[in-house]
């Protein structure tokens, strides 16, 4: 099968969140074909973040495990040469593994052990976490706090960092974050506003 056909727009981005190529990409169950025009100067590193071409406010990314170096690949109607790097990965909603709905909305976070509170901005939520976006640098395994507004009854909420994730825009951070330590009644009015925003969204088409 030609991973040239139906191949989408990315950039690659190492697991600093460096950005390293702008590249094709092709989608195949749990595994993401990246499609470079040259090969890369160095190694990589195991882990990679996959970013599809996107809009200025969309902040999806793919983490990716590295399968196996670099192959080429020859395109024979062409003579075009390109180098195929194959990873696996869960982090792709439409795999199915978490129901995650994209949103954007506004929360006042407050780290373990500091009374200070800074906004940031929520981009997709799921019942076992959160992306948020902040100018604000946070170091894995930070834990913080917010009141989650959204539903009808406020409920506090706490979440741990566990991973900074590629942006678009330089000074504003992307982090994956997960729930932890959460009432009954948090982990039911998160899981309650995911399915009712999924259920929206799929009606709205």
């Amino acid at each position: 099968m030609n991973p040239l056909l139906h191949a989408e727009n990315g950039e690659l981005y190492n697991a600093d969140c460096q950005l390293l190529a702008k590249v094709k990409f092709s989608r195949s169950t749990t595994s993401l074909i990246v499609i470079l025009a040259q090969p890369l100067e160095f190694a990589l590193d195991e882990r990679v973040y996959l970013m599809p071409e996107g809009k200025e406010h969309d902040y999806s990314s793919f983490l990716c495990h590295v399968a196996a170096p670099c192959v080429e690949y020859h395109v024979e109607n062409t003579g075009a040469t390109y180098y195929l790097l194959e990873t696996s990965t869960r982090d792709d909603p439409s795999f199915g593994v978490e129901l995650r709905v994209e949103v954007s909305f506004q929360i006042q976070i407050t780290l373990e052990g500091s009374t200070r509170t800074v906004p940031a901005t929520v981009k997709d939520i799921s019942a076992g976490g959160l992306k948020i976006i902040s100018n604000e640098l946070y170091e894995e395994g930070s834990v913080f706090s917010f009141i989650f507004t959204v539903p009808r009854n406020p409920v506090i909420l706490n979440a741990k960092i566990i991973r900074k994730r590629p942006s678009r825009h330089p000074g504003m951070h992307c982090y994956g974050c997960q729930f932890y330590d959460l009432s009954a009644g948090a982990e039911n009015a998160v899981r309650k506003f995911v399915y009712t925003e999924d259920l929206l969204k799929r009606r709205r088409g």
